[in-house]
């Protein structure tokens, strides 16, 4: 009998990971079916965030951001803030 393996992750950047949030976050919802896509889209991007790499020309805000979107009980003003912030990264 072979055993199955999972071959591992290829490695994600913590930019990767935050811009996983921004586009969860500015997924267009007309309807049930687009909230649920978006919320996949958010737990994807909380489960890669557990294994995302800092670049050497990440901003030091980037490690800060993430260990906050990570964190379950967020208050929402603070994420939309960080969430606004990013904007400025992914929209150039």
């Amino acid at each position: 009998m072979t055993a199955h393996t999972t071959a591992p992750a290829a490695p994600i950047t913590v930019r990767e990971v935050l811009r996983l949030f921004w586009e969860a976050d500015h997924y267009p919802i007309l309807g049930n079916a687009d909230a649920r896509d978006a919320f996949a889209l958010d737990r994807e991007a909380r489960a890669k965030a557990a294994h995302a790499m800092p670049s050497p020309d990440d901003p030091p805000e980037f490690a800060q951001w993430l260990a906050a979107l990570r964190e379950p009980r967020l208050p929402n003003d603070t994420r939309e803030e960080i969430l606004f912030a990013l904007g400025t990264f992914f929209r150039r």
